[in-house]
């Protein structure tokens, strides 16, 4: 009897451990691609970045990166293209580590994935992609707190930072 209640505890343990230990420790030194996805709203574009480990920076949208935050209702949106247009860039590896950094600083890791929908509400996603998995976060209307918010401005720093080309 005690033997089995032994072998039960050990089980246990092993299990407790395994979870506690893969769900920690993310190696940030494996992250590859950090990307934002502003989803847009009645009076915002839409747009979508994606900075990688090797430098390089891709911008979607029907705006170019410099209008991306002028508001639909101002006159200056009026170069607005009917289909995505990409932008490409480079970034430098300080200003990736930079962000890799915060990510682990802010705890990106812990916040959870799931989010909450609000109609009409504009919704930002931020993914990075680490070793062979991937973390995605939703947010709309800052319900992922200062955290989340901190990374999206640095993100939204970095963008306006880069000297854009557009792809041919």
């Amino acid at each position: 009897m005690k033997m089995k209640k032994r072998i039960r505890n050990l089980i246990f343990s092993l299990l407790t451990f395994g979870f506690f230990a893969g769900c920690g420790g993310t190696d940030y030194r494996d992250v590859s691609e950090i990307s934002l996805n502003y989803g847009g709203s009645q009076t915002s574009q839409r747009y979508f970045v994606s900075i990688r480990k090797d430098g390089s920076a891709r911008y979607e949208s029907t705006v170019t990166p410099e209008k991306r935050t002028v508001s639909l209702l101002d006159p200056a949106a009026t170069e607005i293209s009917s289909v995505p247009i990409a932008y490409s860039g480079t970034i430098s590896k300080q200003q990736f580590d930079d962000l890799v950094k915060l990510l682990n600083s802010s705890g990106f890791m812990s916040l959870s994935s799931w989010h909450d929908p609000v109609t009409g509400g504009n919704q930002t996603t931020i993914t990075v992609k680490y070793g062979t998995q991937t973390k995605e976060v939703h947010d709309q209307h800052g319900s992922k707190g200062k955290s989340f918010a901190s990374i999206e401005a640095s993100l939204e720093a970095l963008i306006d930072q880069i000297t854009w080309k557009r792809d041919v």
